[in-house]
């Protein structure tokens, strides 16, 4: 008796519906099925064992998948994978950044006026390669957001599957409850803060200082010169920099450019494979983006999935979010600095309505 052999989708990663391993001989069709309901029947080529097939979409939501081998109308093996969250077909599309929407150009550029503080925004259209940003180039405190940078670098460094790395523990707690200790215990894993920076501006980013973890001492902030960009989409002006005391900071930009980064590694592309990080490590590094606990800014407005890393303090609110819609992937962040305070309603209230802006010119 031949098994089928499940590689994709494995255990605790988001897909939409990348269906890849090895078949028994014999098989001439596959059918998936999601928490058994028959998502699609795949004829394969006759003769070829191996299979990689997809996206066909997945429900949005968190899955039990099931693998039949066809031979004809007889199951000759199965593989079963829990944990998986499911992710429509056109998430995995990633067009170029191409033109700015001028009516989403106009909502981000009045953020302060709705926020009362300094902001930022950063918005693409996945899909449809339409943009929009305010101050994306501006440092802001990063609070918990290099925290995906951690992960990243992890992930980078770490050829074990994620579920069977001694750091698994840690990447979910990091995420799912953005836990200080675990950023402080995965930050060497990662190679320490000079190299998460180097990765990451290896993957885009031009303004970014993780630092030195979540113990720090005062003064500790360094200036980092930012490299030159020809004419980035959306673009990095800078329109109001903040000024804070130390030490992490970060850009909407640079946030940004990591998820889209993700995004491209988990279908198999982009520089981050290059850089260590494999189309599964991607995958599951998104899964526990949805699972994040904090509702952050994007998810109370959006009707469809989001998977994000949010930072907060009481003058901090910052969310970098994938939005996972029928129509493609939206990725929306927005960063909020005042000394005095920042009101959680009021940046919510504000980063909601250029989120339902851009939902409905989605597609």
């Amino acid at each position: 008796m031949f098994a089928l052999t499940l590689n994709a989708p494995q255990a605790y990663e988001a897909n939409p519906g990348i269906i890849q391993g090895v078949a028994p001989p014999g098989t001439t069709a596959l059918r998936v099925l999601a928490d058994g309901h028959s998502v699609r029947v795949l004829r394969l080529t006759s003769g070829r064992r191996a299979f990689l097939l997809g996206p066909i979409g997945l429900p949005p939501r968190d899955l039990t998948v099931k693998v039949e081998a066809l031979d004809g109308a007889r199951v000759l093996a199965s593989a079963t994978v829990e944990h998986v969250f499911g992710l429509p077909a056109v998430a995995a599309a990633v067009a170029p950044a191409q033109t700015i929407d001028g009516a989403l150009q106009h909502a981000v550029a009045g953020l302060p006026v709705r926020t009362g503080v300094t902001s930022a925004a950063w918005v693409r259209d996945l899909a449809t390669g339409r943009t929009a940003a305010y101050n994306a180039g501006a440092h802001f405190p990063a609070a918990s957001t290099v925290k995906l940078g951690i992960l990243l670098g992890v992930l980078a460094r770490d050829s074990a599957d994620p579920l069977r790395s001694s750091a698994w523990s840690l990447e979910r707690a990091l995420v799912l409850d953005s836990s200080n200790r675990a950023a402080n215990e995965l930050l060497p894993r990662a190679g320490g803060a000079g190299a998460v920076d180097t990765l990451i501006g290896a993957l885009g980013a031009t303004g970014t200082f993780t630092c030195c973890g979540y113990l720090l001492e005062p003064n500790e902030r360094r200036h980092v010169t930012e490299r030159a960009l020809r004419r980035p989409l959306p673009p990095t002006t800078v329109v109001d920099q903040p000024t804070f005391p130390c030490c992490k900071y970060t850009t909407a930009h640079d946030l940004g450019t990591l998820l889209v980064s993700l995004m491209l590694a988990s279908t198999g592309h982009g520089p981050a494979l290059r850089l260590g990080i494999t189309a599964r490590e991607a995958r599951v590094a998104l899964w526990l983006l949805v699972h994040a606990g904090y509702p952050g800014l994007v998810r109370p407005a959006s009707p469809f999935p989001v998977g994000h890393k949010a930072g907060w303090l009481p003058d901090i609110q910052h969310d970098a979010a994938l939005v996972f819609t029928p129509h493609g992937t939206l990725v929306a962040v927005f960063m909020n600095y005042s000394a005095g305070g920042v009101s959680y309603a009021r940046v919510r209230d504000a980063a909601g309505t250029v989120v339902r802006l851009a939902l409905r010119r989605s597609g």
